[in-house]
């Protein structure tokens, strides 16, 4: 099965690179109805995506860092966040 954050990223390529010619010969939907509707739900699944790792960041070590460090943290997207940690190769 395709991780879903992969998937999202497919669906966004999809809406943003293909023509959909074949649709218009259906007569039911537009190319850009179509596209519209990848992107929705391409940003769906993202967001289910990052609500899932939202859980499985370890950032207990963390806890010794300052006020504002915690506040700068906690703005970020949890994509974001596991993008920040992996870099820095903080986690656990």
């Amino acid at each position: 099965m395709i991780p879903k954050d992969t998937l999202s990223e497919l669906l966004f390529y999809l809406a943003d690179h293909e023509e959909f010619k074949s649709v218009e010969s259906l007569g039911s939907f537009t190319p850009q109805e179509v596209r519209d509707v990848l992107r929705e739900l391409a940003l769906s699944l993202r967001q289910q995506a990052d609500q899932e790792e939202t859980g499985k960041i370890d950032v207990k070590h963390l806890e010794e860092l300052s006020s504002k460090v915690k506040h700068a943290l906690s703005t970020l997207t949890p994509r974001e966040l596991k993008s920040l940690v992996k870099h820095f190769d903080i986690e656990s």
